[in-house]
C-alpha cells in the first residue's frame, strides 16, 4: 500500500510540475510564439491561429491521458510489486518520448509557417549582441564557489578521517558497512564537487541581451544568475546534510533503518521542491521584468532551432538557455561535445532501463528452485542464488517461525509476500533468506560463515532437504 502511494504522488508531482512549466507555451512573449520569432500582426493569421488552438488542445489531453495512465500503473504495487516496476518503467518511457513530441511539434510547425509566409529577418552573417555594461555587473550579486568549497571540505573531513584512522585489516576485508560508508563519503564528495564546477561555469554564461535599455539587461541577467545560485548552493547544502545525517547515523548505529533512509528521501524532496520554487520564482519575476520594457531587442536565429533543439556552428558555447522552458538549458547539437553528451545520457538512460527490466523479471513469478550437484546445493528464487558445499553446513534445523530480532537488507528484495537475497542480523550476522509468503516451515541452515533461511509452496520440500543436510551433521 505505501508503494502504491509512493508511486502516484510521484506520477502525480511529475505530470502536473511539467504541465505547469508549459502552461503558458502558447503565450506571445518576447515576439515569440512557440519559441518561434513572428510579427505580432501575424497572430492573427489563420495558419497560425489554427496551429495555436491544435497544440493547446493537444497539450490538454496530452496531460489528461498520461493522468490516468501514469495513476493506473500504480495500481499493481497493490498485489505484484515486480508487475509495477515493468508498468511504471514502460510508462515512464512513453511519457518522457512522447513529451519530447508534444513539446517540439508545435516549434516545427509554427516555423514551417513562418518560412512559408516569409516572416524572417534575413542577414549575411549570425548576429551577437553584446551589452558591455550588462557584463561587467551581472556577476557581483552571484553567490560565490567559495561557499561550495567550504561544503565539499566539510564532506572531504570525515572521509580523511576514516582513511587516516582505519588499520591495515580493514583495507584487506572491508565490511559491508565500511563499503556503505565509503560510497555515501565519495558520492556526496562528487556531487559537491559537480556543484562547484556548475558555479563556475554559471559565472563563465555569456550574459544575454534582451533590451536596447542596459539597466534591464542587468536586471534580468542578475536575476537569472543569482537564482540559479541560488538553487545550486541551496541543493549542495541540503546534499551535504542529508549525507552527512546518513554518514553520522551509520557511524553510530553501524547500519541503516528504514527511518534513517526516510529522512534522507524527506530531504531530498525538500531540495527538489524548493529549487523547483526557486526557478518558478524566477519565471515569473523575469517575465513581469521583460514585460514592463519598452525597448525589447530581438534576435531572429529561429533557423537554429528549427529542429526542436539548438544547433548553430557559428555559436562556441556547449550550453545554452532553452527558449522552450526559459528556466532550462539545452546543448548545442553543432559541437561535437554536445552530441557525445547527449549520446551518452541516452547509453546511460537504455542501459539502466535494461538493468531495471532484467532485475525486475526473475521477481513476476517466485519459484523456489533447489538442485545439488554432488557435494555442492545450489539455492536460487527471484533471480538470486546461492550455493555453497554440504561440508559447510554446521546445522540444519527445522523453525515454525524467523528467529527473534530484525533482518536488515543488505542486497535483495522485500517486499510484504517476499524476502530474497543477502540480509544482515545482529545476533546471527550474515543472512542469505528465500522466504516467500507463510509457508512454514522454514530451513534453517548454519554455515562456516552465515544462516540460510528459505521455505516452500510445495508441501514437504523443506522436510525432504531437512534430512538431506542432517544426515551430514
Amino acid at each position: 500500500m505505501l508503494m502504491f502511494f509512493i508511486f502516484l504522488s510521484t506520477n502525480l508531482f511529475l505530470i502536473l510540475l511539467v504541465w505547469a512549466c508549459s502552461r503558458n507555451r502558447g503565450d506571445y512573449r518576447q515576439g515569440m510564439l512557440f519559441g518561434v520569432h513572428i510579427p505580432q500582426d501575424a497572430l492573427t493569421h489563420p495558419d497560425v491561429a489554427a496551429l495555436t488552438a491544435s497544440a493547446q488542445k493537444s497539450w490538454n489531453r496530452f496531460t489528461v491521458f498520461h493522468l490516468v495512465i501514469g495513476s493506473a500503473v500504480c495500481f499493481p504495487a497493490l498485489w505484484n510489486f515486480a508487475v509495477c516496476i515493468l508498468a511504471w518503467t514502460l510508462w515512464l518511457v512513453i511519457y518522457l518520448v512522447s513529451l519530447s513530441y508534444y513539446t517540439t511539434d508545435p516549434l516545427r510547425k509554427m516555423y514551417a509557417i513562418k518560412s512559408k509566409n516569409g516572416w524572417q529577418q534575413t542577414r549575411d552573417k549570425p548576429l551577437v549582441r553584446v551589452d558591455t555594461a550588462a557584463c561587467a555587473a551581472a556577476n557581483e550579486k552571484t553567490p560565490g564557489a567559495f561557499w561550495h568549497l567550504v561544503i565539499f571540505c566539510a564532506l572531504l573531513a570525515p572521509m580523511a578521517y576514516d582513511m587516516l584512522s582505519s588499520g591495515p585489516q580493514n583495507s584487506l576485508a572491508p565490511s559491508f558497512e565500511s563499503c556503505l560508508q565509503y560510497y555515501l563519503e565519495s558520492t556526496a564528495c562528487i556531487l559537491s564537487l559537480v556543484f562547484f564546477l556548475l558555479q563556475l561555469f554559471l559565472t563563465k554564461v555569456r550574459n544575454t541581451v534582451y533590451s536596447a535599455d542596459s539597466r534591464i539587461n542587468l536586471a534580468a541577467n542578475q536575476l537569472e544568475k543569482s537564482t540559479w545560485a541560488k538553487c545550486l548552493l541551496l541543493s549542495d547544502a541540503i546534499n551535504a546534510v542529508s549525507f552527512l545525517y546518513l554518514y553520522a547515523r551509520l557511524r553510530t548505529a553501524q547500519i541503516l533503518y528504514d527511518a534513517d533512509w526516510g529522512i534522507f528521501v524527506l530531504l531530498q524532496l525538500t531540495e527538489v521542491l524548493s529549487v523547483c520554487f526557486l526557478l518558478f520564482s524566477l519565471s515569473k519575476q523575469k517575465r513581469q521584468l521583460l514585460d514592463s520594457d519598452l525597448s525589447p531587442i530581438f534576435t531572429d536565429d529561429d533557423v537554429y532551432w528549427k529542429n526542436g533543439y539548438y544547433c548553430n556552428p557559428f555559436d562556441p558555447r556547449l550550453l545554452v538557455q532553452n527558449r522552450l522552458c526559459e528556466t532550462n538549458y539545452t546543448f548545442n547539437m553543432a559541437r561535437p561535445a554536445g552530441k557525445f553528451i547527449n549520446a551518452a545520457l541516452c547509453f546511460i538512460g537504455a542501459l539502466g532501463l535494461l538493468f531495471c527490466i532484467y532485475a525486475v523479471i526473475p521477481l513476476i513469478s517466485i519459484q523456489l528452485k533447489i538442485t545439488q550437484n554432488g557435494n555442492e546445493i545450489s539455492i536460487s528464487e527471484g533471480g538470486y542464488h546461492h550455493a555453497f558445499s554440504i561440508d559447510e553446513v554446521k546445522s540444519a534445523s527445522l523453525l515454525d517461525q524467523m528467529p527473534d530480532g530484525r533482518f536488515f537488507k543488505v542486497n535483495g528484495a522485500s517486499m510484504d509476500d517476499y524476502d530474497i537475497g543477502r540480509y544482515k542480523n545482529r545476533e546471527l550476522g550474515k543472512c542469505y533468506l528465500f522466504l516467500y509468503g507463510d509457508n512454514p516451515p522454514i530451513l534453517e541452515i548454519k554455515l562456516t560463515d552465515q544462516t540460510i533461511f528459505l521455505n516452500s509452496q510445495t508441501k514437504g520440500e523443506m522436510e525432504k532437504w531437512h534430512r538431506v543436510l542432517s544426515q551430514n551433521e
